[in-house]
């Protein structure tokens, strides 16, 4: 959810990219987290993200938690 909240007050115009990443990184370490792939690669990945960044725009949480759930299942996998 932390991701999602911040990037609903978009503070930069260039889409918060890295500054997300950069904050996301830190709290997956302080939370001692796996490292994961924070970028998606492939359009279909890009599209399902900004999809669910949407959502949570709108409050409904599941599918970003779908894809953070997918980033941690493959960062086990790895």
């Amino acid at each position: 959810m932390a991701e999602g909240r911040f990037l609903t007050i978009h503070p930069f115009r260039d889409f918060n990219g890295r500054t997300i990443r950069l904050f996301l990184s830190e709290l997956l370490r302080r939370l001692d987290l796996p490292e994961v792939d924070l970028a998606p690669e492939s359009d279909e990945d890009r599209q399902r993200y900004f999809s669910a960044l949407e959502a949570a725009d709108e409050r409904d949480w599941q599918p970003l938690m779908a894809v953070w759930n997918a980033r941690l299942t493959t960062s086990e996998q790895d």
